[in-house]
């Protein structure tokens, strides 16, 4: 990590005394710039410079971080003969004015005469191109090669300093050659593989596993491959990491999962149009450091193993669109849970257990068919889920009304109550909500006036309302709300413009009110002309 006291901005002024970075510096025996609007060979001759502290020991600095905001130009071929000893050398792009900023060409072959380094870094920079020079075999102590995020193409020079010593390869988001993934089998001593997004061609998962015993964190999402799980993968025992999201991967899930039990993140969700893995055997059970889970689109249409309630340490759970048909007794023993997303299934109750998951900061469940407003059968079971800052019940089919409970959820920020069936009115209990930023009632059937509570809440900013049965003589909403909420809409689809008619538990007690009317007012008043009758009628 670099030391505040070794950055230093060019054509500016050092953020400490000149004497003490001078001994920071040659404490550290490292030096970073940040280098703003000026070429590779303007900021490395700024750092070459004798009169430059931050590099006045030449030959000695070990370590260089050109850390570019406008930072443009290629890299100079004769880099190496100022840095000779130079051990960690980074060019990282961390943000700022984007077009002709960054580095770009292709890498000079003199890189391999660097031979003292052990790590080589260039992220952020897509207009490096070209392929990795070979001569990057001649340094034998070359353990990190890390090319994030550039254009680079070709594939792993195959020389033997290299496949012995590389312990940490990242080449996220490139474009790299057909038999890129093929190479990766000859590197013996990896211990992280970031390849995610590498734009190689379609290959098959089972010739593209590492050989590595070492290897912690594998990370091939979205990488075009496709076919089953394969075995070697679960020879890997080590591993900590394991993101395969994005691929066109098919078949069952192997039981062989339950052998990597020094896993804390697995990733198979997502899978293509064309793949689609299929179930989650109990085995998962036995690993139990998993903090985080994701299977978005994996076919869980079979249900959930009870094993899973067994992970004490799973933090988060992904499933969206995995076709669940209802949750296992045991899913309520997964008390660590913080983030669940069960969106896009088929859930249509949630078991009286699940309350006990009290430690969910975020729930969805859109996309579900769930009929009644979740865990209302008691104050209870709303109040053990205090600790809610979102909560997604959208694009369901509820008929319920919003339950007074509801103003419980006091950490509440994202309440989308959106597309349902929702009746009644808004309560008044919400206004105790007071963490509330985003609302969503559109397309609902609630009723009666918008209340002017939504004035009360202090860090409201997005209110819609449309599509409901809203009523009121004004068709603007109350001075409180508007003046407080900037994100606003409740129109097209409510009755403003008359007076609200009277509830139906008031018309029941009419006896001359003709049926239809109470029938009509109970049921949400769907039917604009019989609203109106029934209101002429009270």
């Amino acid at each position: 990590m670099n030391s505040p006291s070794t950055e230093r901005d060019v054509g500016g002024s050092y953020a400490m005394d000149a004497r003490a970075l001078v001994l920071a510096v040659a404490l550290l025996m490292s030096a970073a710039l940040r280098v703003s609007s000026t070429t590779v060979e303007e900021a490395l001759a700024t750092c070459y410079s004798p009169s430059c502290t931050t590099c006045s020991y030449g030959s000695n600095c070990g370590s260089l971080t050109i850390l570019g905001t406008t930072l443009y130009g290629t890299i100079p071929a004769n880099i190496s003969q100022n840095l000779p000893n130079i051990k960690e050398l980074s060019f990282r792009y961390v943000g700022g004015i984007s077009g002709d900023a960054r580095l770009s060409g292709t890498l000079p072959t003199e890189l391999g005469l660097l031979t003292a380094l052990t790590s080589l870094r260039f992220q952020g920079n897509p207009k490096i191109i070209g392929s990795l020079p070979t001569e990057l075999g001649q340094i034998t102590g070359l353990t990190n090669l890390d090319f994030e995020d550039n254009s680079l193409t070709g594939t792993l020079p195959a020389e033997p300093n290299l496949l012995a010593s590389i312990t940490r390869l990242r080449f996220k988001g490139n474009k790299m050659a057909n038999n890129f993934l093929g190479n990766l089998l000859m590197f013996s001593q990896l211990e992280s593989l970031l390849i995610s997004e590498a734009s190689v061609a379609r290959a098959a998962l089972s010739n593209t596993i590492p050989v590595s015993s070492s290897l912690t964190h594998l990370e091939m999402s979205h990488s075009n491959l496709y076919g089953t799980i394969p075995a070697a993968l679960f020879a890997l025992t080590r591993l900590e990491t394991l993101k395969l999201q994005g691929n066109d991967l098919s078949g069952s899930v192997p039981s062989a999962i339950g052998d990597l039990t020094s896993l804390s993140t697995l990733d198979l969700g997502d899978p293509t149009t064309s793949g689609m893995l299929v179930g989650l055997p109990p085995d998962v059970g036995l690993l139990s450091n998993l903090a985080t889970l994701r299977l978005g689109g994996v076919d869980l249409s079979a249900g959930l193993p009870a094993e899973l309630g067994s992970l004490s340490m799973l933090r988060e759970l992904h499933l969206s669109g995995s076709l669940l048909p209802n949750l296992p007794e045991e899913f309520s023993n997964l008390s660590g849970l913080t983030y669940l997303d069960l969106s896009g299934s088929l859930i249509s109750e949630l078991p009286e257990e699940f309350a006990n998951l009290s430690g969910l900061t975020h729930l969805s469940l859109a996309h579900n068919r769930l009929s009644q407003f979740p865990l209302n059968s008691s104050s209870a079971q709303l109040s053990r889920m205090s600790a809610l800052v979102s909560l997604y019940l959208n694009d369901n089919q509820m008929q319920s009304p919003i339950p007074t409970e509801i103003g419980m959820l006091r950490d509440l920020s994202r309440l989308d109550l959106g597309n349902n069936q929702l009746s009644g009115t808004i309560p008044s209990e919400m206004a105790d909500m007071s963490s509330l930023r985003f609302l969503d009632f559109t397309h609902n059937k609630l009723t009666g006036t918008i209340p002017s509570i939504f004035g009360l809440l202090p860090l409201l900013t997005s209110l819609h309302l449309d599509h409901n049965h809203f009523c009121g003589v004004s068709n603007t909403l109350p001075a409180a709300v508007t003046s407080s909420v900037n994100d606003i809409t409740f129109e097209p689809g409510n009755r403003f413009g008359n007076e609200c008619p009277l509830s139906w538990e008031c018309c029941s007690t009419l006896h001359n009110i003709p049926t239809f009317c109470c029938l009509s007012s109970k049921l949400g008043l769907d039917d604009d002309h019989m609203w109106k009758l029934c209101r002429n009628s009270c």
